[in-house]
């Protein structure tokens, strides 16, 4: 019954979702486990833009990043030139079922948290980031030096859109060792 009700959106498997932006090429989710990849940027950073959209009179759920582990970011293409994104490319990237939560989260843990991630050997939980993340790549591993766009603050708490899975899966000692399950699903 699920199949059938899905077929009805098979016509639209090639329809352009989004235009990718000249910044974002060559669009690529190769290497995703062991880099910040180009699709992993852009699909970060889609999502931090569609969740800022205030919608009519509700409440805007703003966030400052967007987070995701390299295993979501699963394509492993290399997409041509002047590509846009699909249904077809979306789906193969990332699992239809995710769910994602905001969270707080100071400056320091969200730096640490990444640095963990990028240092050493390629690993499912190298944070993929949206375009306001900027890191100091002269430095190994990588240091955070701006979210947003501005200089990042170690006590400002910013509102990181990811899944709490990600947060609570061994693979940032950062997050592994300061958030417990229980505190991570509660947004502590």
């Amino acid at each position: 019954e699920n199949n059938r009700a899905y077929d009805a959106l098979l016509p639209l498997r090639k329809t352009e979702l989004a235009r990718v932006p000249q910044v974002f090429e060559p669009l690529t989710s190769s290497d995703a486990r062991g880099s910040v990849t180009t699709m992993g940027k852009f699909i970060c950073s889609l999502l931090r833009s569609s969740l800022n959209v205030k919608r009519g009179r509700q409440r805007t759920h703003f966030v400052d990043s967007v987070l995701l582990m390299g295993g979501n970011i699963r394509g492993n293409t290399d997409y041509p030139q002047g590509s846009y994104l699909s249904l077809e490319a979306l789906e193969a990237e990332i699992k239809a079922d995710e769910v994602m939560a905001v969270v707080p989260m100071p400056g320091w843990l969200l730096a640490q948290g990444i640095q963990a991630t990028h240092a050493g050997d390629p690993i499912p939980g190298w944070l993929q980031h949206d375009d306001g993340i900027v890191e100091d790549k002269t430095q190994n591993p990588p240091v955070v030096t701006q979210v947003r766009g501005r200089l990042i603050d170690p006590h400002q708490i910013y509102r990181i859109a990811t899944k709490v899975g990600d947060l609570t899966n061994e693979q940032s000692t950062s997050w592994t060792y300061l958030l417990s399950p229980s505190d991570a699903a509660a947004g502590h």
